[in-house]
């Protein structure tokens, strides 16, 4: 499955995407 998580810093937004079976 794909997992997305969204971490949200002072300085921005950063996208981090986790792909798995």
């Amino acid at each position: 499955t794909t997992g997305v998580k969204i971490l949200i810093f002072g300085r921005g937004t950063q996208v981090h995407v986790e792909a798995s079976e």
